[in-house]
């Protein structure tokens, strides 16, 4: 029966709803019992809204983010965590399609700038004004020769600096910082290359000197495919970082995928 539903609910709250009817059959709300609708009514507005923006952020979290990533991007020293970084947006955006675009230095942020791609996992020789930078680790980069070079089984007590500085250059083809340009043009440049696997290639056919990024040749140096060459001589660094237009965090996928950067990481 109702008023049994009723007097259960009442004891459950602790308040009295209702004023039964004497004499006839009814019931009348106490004012404490108004409270409660309207309390009530309240929570199921709440609920309903709950949903809709449960559904509003559903929806949020779909669509495509765009990544360019440094064409060494398997020998980058913070590679893992930026899959751990991949794997924690993904599982709070599933339906998301995640492009990776393997990128020279010099295309990635003019692809950001105009639009091609979201965010950049890159190294940064000259920061643009109109993008945001949140800084990653910096890294080396050092003057290598290949085994087939003349250089590769000469001292580097006996290489001076004018007779390395003769040899010819494979250059990187963009913009370096002033410190790098400045030691770059000490060389013949007879060679560019962009991308990182191409001045590899340069430097292992022995016709060239080229600097490298000391953790990506790392591997081939200690596989005697590589020789690094007056390392406290020729060497300079260069700043690594992940960025974005600086109106890019309104798009709600950029946001989540920072946010996670930000989470999983010590960066920015």
């Amino acid at each position: 029966r109702i008023s049994n539903r009723i007097s259960e609910l009442e004891d459950r709250l602790g308040i009295k709803l209702m004023e039964r009817g004497r004499g006839r059959p009814g019931f009348r709300l106490t004012p404490q019992g108004e409270r409660v609708i309207r309390v009530t009514d309240e929570l199921f507005g709440s609920i309903d809204q709950f949903g809709q923006d449960i559904v509003r952020i559903k929806s949020e979290h779909k669509g495509h983010l765009r990544i360019a990533i440094p064409d060494d991007v398997l020998n980058i020293p913070d590679y893992k965590t930026i899959c751990e970084v991949i794997t924690a947006f993904q599982s709070s955006a599933s339906d998301v399609q995640m492009e990776l675009l393997a990128h020279g230095v010099d295309e990635t942020e003019h692809d950001v700038l105009d639009g091609k791609v979201d965010i950049c996992i890159g190294a940064v020789f000259n920061p643009r004004a109109e993008l945001e930078y949140i800084p990653r680790p910096s890294h080396q980069c050092h003057l290598y020769c290949g085994k087939k070079h003349h250089f590769f089984k000469v001292p580097d007590s006996a290489l001076s600096a004018d007779r390395i500085e003769s040899e010819s250059l494979v250059g990187a083809g963009f913009k370096l910082t002033p410190k790098a340009a400045h030691l770059t043009a000490r060389f013949p440049l007879e060679a560019i290359a962009n991308h990182m696997s191409a001045r590899l290639m340069l430097i292992q056919s022995g016709v060239y000197l080229g600097f490298l990024p000391s953790y990506f040749a790392q591997l081939y140096q200690d596989s005697g495919e590589l020789r690094r060459i007056h390392p406290k001589k020729y060497f300079y660094s260069v700043d690594n970082a992940i960025f974005f237009a600086k109106n890019a965090r309104q798009n709600s996928l950029v946001d989540l995928f920072i946010d996670e950067l930000v989470k999983q990481t010590n960066y920015g």
